[in-house]
């Protein structure tokens, strides 16, 4: 039986079983794996794997990517040069979810149709941290003195 995985430190995924992990050793409670193999995604951090198998990460100049399940690596460009968006979960239908940065403030946003477009209110600081499969966002907002607020939307 083979595991799909994704790797942070190595980014990689893949769902075809050939060779033993330490992965497959299992603790009290745990779920045994017989095998899990690693494809190279190419070099970055995986963040988020949906149940389609589509990957999003970010590479070694912190530009966000997705993968496509049948390996095509795409970059998620931001809305302009003065931001920089870090995409860290994604739900089963594609969408990215993240935060971007910008010289005076960080904001929630997520990406859908081509375009990151900014979530919550305007002004407040904050970030996406996970997706549901559905698309529910959950993340926090911080308050001048910087305290964080958890939100879903």
């Amino acid at each position: 039986m083979g595991l799909a995985v994704a790797l942070s430190s190595a980014c990689v995924t893949s769902t075809s079983p050939t060779a033993p992990s330490p992965l497959a050793t299992a603790d009290a409670g745990a779920i045994a794996v017989d095998t899990v193999v690693a494809a190279d995604l190419g070099t970055g951090r995986c963040l988020a794997i949906n149940a389609r198998g589509q990957v999003v990460g970010v590479d070694e100049d912190d530009t966000t990517f997705l993968v496509a399940p049948d390996g095509t690596r795409s970059v998620l460009r931001p809305p302009d040069s003065g931001t920089l968006v870090t995409g860290v979960a994604i739900d089963d239908a594609g969408r990215v979810g993240g935060y971007a940065t910008t010289s005076s403030e960080r904001y929630p946003v997520v990406y859908q149709g081509g375009t990151w477009s900014r979530v919550g209110l305007a002004g407040v600081a904050g970030e996406i941290i996970t997706l549901s499969a559905d698309g529910a966002a959950g993340g926090a907002t911080y308050g001048s003195d910087g305290s964080p607020k958890a939100f879903l939307l």
